[in-house]
């Protein structure tokens, strides 16, 4: 497969617990994995265009979350997952954004999440 189909998957951070996910998921060949030190420079997770950024929730708050959804230009953030062990859950992190000025513009944004 050429590698400009490959999908970009960075890994921000260093737990043991994104270690082993990346190296299960470098063994498959539709993947381009790429980590990054904790918290690097905006530039770089930008340049490296990233279609998902696997975070652990131990190693980053969720308003540093909000801080790597701000460093992509809007409508180009990737999905960002927050993994956590202690619950054995993950988080999509949504960047999408509604007008919500009044109750029947929340209405209409609640309806359109919910038809994704």
């Amino acid at each position: 497969m050429n590698s400009l189909h490959k999908r970009v998957i960075l890994i921000h951070g260093d737990s043991i617990l994104l270690t082993g996910i990346s190296e299960t998921l470098r063994t498959h060949n539709n993947l381009t994995v790429v980590t990054v030190k904790l918290l690097a420079d905006p530039a770089t997770l930008t340049n490296l265009n990233p279609d998902l950024i696997l975070v652990d929730a131990s190693q980053i708050t969720p308003t540093q979350t909000e801080g790597l959804i701000a460093a992509f230009p809007e409508g180009h953030s990737p999905r960002i997952i927050r993994l956590n062990m202690d619950s054995q859950q993950l988080t999509i992190v949504s960047t999408q954004q509604f007008p919500a000025a009044n109750i029947e513009e929340l209405e209409q944004a609640l309806e359109m999440i919910s038809k994704q």
